[in-house]
């Protein structure tokens, strides 16, 4: 069970615009999505500029988040969107790390350039996630 993979008292807490459980738009086959709160981005003609605020959406501790995903057997992937999951890359990371350890494929779409997540991998998070 994947909540199983981090304590209760996890010190993590993210701030997510909501989850998706079953999608098939956002990567191959049947994925829950995540959306994480906060974009420093804006992007002209986003779909989501709801989760551009920082202070929006609800934030969940680690435990909480894991325990509300929906990661049954016809679930092929994960997939983080947002908002931008790299500006929660700390916490970004360890939920990526725990839900590979039961669903492997997992996809993260950001709005920063590959090569600027490289530049960056030395930040808190922006590595661990980058090979997760």
């Amino acid at each position: 069970m994947i909540v199983s993979a981090t304590p209760n008292n996890d010190p993590i807490r993210l701030r997510i615009a909501g989850v998706v459980p079953e999608s098939v738009s956002d990567g191959p086959g049947l994925r829950t999505t995540i959306f994480f709160q906060g974009c420093p981005h804006a992007c002209p003609g986003c779909h989501n500029p709801h989760t551009w605020r920082f202070d929006g959406g609800r934030e969940y501790s680690l435990h909480a988040l894991l325990e509300s995903l929906p990661l049954n057997s016809l679930i092929s992937g994960v997939t983080f969107s947002g908002g931008e999951p790299f500006a929660q890359a700390v916490g970004a990371a360890r939920l990526a790390a725990c839900i590979k350890a039961v669903k492997p494929n997992l996809w993260v779409y950001s709005g920063y350039c590959w090569e600027d997540l490289l530049a960056r991998r030395s930040e808190p998070g922006f590595g661990e996630l980058i090979e997760h």
